[in-house]
């Protein structure tokens, strides 16, 4: 049935008002996206920043482990206490490891989350700009824009598109939200961590690479005794952090 073209016109102008309710509203929640991914950028960069800092400082524990028992062994000091305290900087290197483990995971996600939310909001802030510019031009006879005075179908899929487009884009926001949370948990708990003054435990892994660098440097007893080492040898190092970890 043909409707009167002032039915028509009226309820293309319904379709054009829950259009732009529909774009206020997806803009709202483009604007929290905003905020939340800028938050998440600087919690990403506190975590590359720590865990920069971490690296750094397992070389130097395990250099200082490795100095230790050099000088007990060639007896500068007591070869008991230096064992100690040697495997004293290896376990304060995997108590950090137990928390850095997390900090790595979650930031990896994290970045997922950030690039994710960023590659969405670069589309929809190009599509809701092309909009609002089309909804922005000289009404026709009508007293509608010049670029929706066209089919009920296209308005309607217009609406339902951003709708869509909305929903998925605050659900990415929810989870890049718990993943900056997460990440800040983790970030907590290492700042806890390093302002801790309670010796760590040792455990099987700072026990193993006790053996292995007691190999390393010689030590008295231990079998197939390895040349007196190079402070800040790489594959050491290497070969140690992966014990630790």
């Amino acid at each position: 049935m043909t409707l009167f073209p002032w039915v028509r016109a009226t309820r293309s102008r319904q379709r054009h008002r829950r259009l732009v309710g529909q774009l206020d509203s997806l803009e709202a929640i483009m604007a929290l996206a905003q905020k939340g991914h800028a938050r998440g950028k600087i919690v990403s960069g506190e975590m590359a920043r720590t865990l920069a800092e971490a690296d750094i400082r397992s070389q130097k524990l395990i250099s200082e482990a490795v100095e230790i028992l050099v000088g007990a062994r060639q007896g500068r000091i007591d070869m008991q206490k230096g064992e100690q305290k040697a495997l004293l900087r290896l376990s304060q290197r995997v108590c950090e490891e137990n928390v850095l483990v997390h900090l790595r995971q979650n930031r990896k996600t994290l970045t997922q989350s950030l690039n994710q939310i960023e590659a969405v909001l670069l589309q929809l802030e190009k599509q809701v700009g092309q909009t609002r510019c089309a909804l922005a031009v000289d009404g026709t006879s009508q007293g509608l824009p010049k670029a929706y005075a066209k089919t009920a179908i296209q308005l309607d899929e217009k609406i339902d598109l951003f709708e869509k487009q909305g929903v998925i884009l605050e659900t990415l926001r929810q989870s890049l939200e718990h993943d900056v949370q997460l990440s800040e948990q983790w970030l907590a708990s290492h700042d806890r961590l390093r302002g801790s003054t309670v010796e760590p435990p040792s455990n099987a892994r700072s026990e193993m690479a006790l053996y292995e660098l007691k190999r390393y440097v010689g030590w008295p007893g231990e079998s197939v005794p390895i040349p007196v080492p190079v402070t800040g040898d790489v594959m050491l190092y290497h070969r140690i952090e992966n014990i630790l970890r």
